[in-house]
């Protein structure tokens, strides 16, 4: 979430000091995350999106990781449009 949530949620003053005693981090400018470990890669999407100007939007692996494509998986060989009939 943005320090500007955080503050309007929590306080100014309760988010300072979570992110001092490393209860909370902060990974990029402006961007605050409200636990102390390691991010998943869902979370360093979501940093990466937040923290990017208005309108951006995740692209290529990131946006199809968030659809729950994974890449991996030998099943997914081709990424089809809504509505469309898979190949036979």
């Amino acid at each position: 979430m943005s320090v500007r949530q955080a503050v309007e949620v929590f306080g100014a003053w309760p988010v300072r000091q979570r992110l001092r005693d490393g209860i909370w981090q902060r990974p990029c400018r402006g961007i605050v995350v409200t636990h102390n470990g390691v991010l998943s890669l869902h979370e360093r999407d979501l940093v990466a999106l937040a923290s990017s100007p208005p309108r951006a939007a995740l692209a290529g692996p990131s946006a199809l990781r968030q659809d729950g494509f994974d890449a991996r998986d030998p099943r997914h060989l081709v990424v089809l449009p809504a509505g469309a009939r898979a190949p036979s």
